[in-house]
């Protein structure tokens, strides 16, 4: 087991950085704890790779980044991935940051509702 019980995606990460209600919300119900979350390398790129990022907020997010595990892309996610794209009408990244949760068996917490469905739906099309 991994110990990661929850994958963050793109912007629910973006919502922890600007305290977004509920975002707060879900984290303080749940008791969510950063040694507890991941990362894709997705994800990674998502937020660090943004067109016009300041220095400032480069910083920000990865002094964020540092406080969660990084959950690297392996043969494994990319197997689960390319099952993902063939069942399901999704965009490669959103793909990946699923199958990166489903690979660790933890949940995703997004704030994208499609995507949240995809997730959640996933373990009865690859189990």
């Amino acid at each position: 087991m991994s110990g990661i019980e929850f994958v963050l995606d793109t912007n629910f990460i973006l919502g922890l950085l600007q305290q977004n209600d509920r975002v707060m919300e879900i984290v303080a119900n749940r008791n969510i704890l950063a040694g507890s979350c991941a990362v894709s390398a997705i994800t990674r790129m998502e937020l660090l790779g943004f067109p016009g990022i300041t220095v400032y907020e480069e910083q920000l997010i990865r002094e964020r980044l540092a406080e969660l595990r990084y959950a690297p892309l392996t043969r494994e996610i990319e197997n689960i991935v390319i099952t993902i794209r063939r069942i399901r009408k999704i965009k490669l990244p959103d793909a990946i940051i699923a199958g990166t949760a489903y690979f660790h068996n933890a949940e995703l917490l997004t704030l994208d509702r499609q995507l949240s469905s995809v997730a959640s739906n996933l373990k009865q099309f690859l189990d």
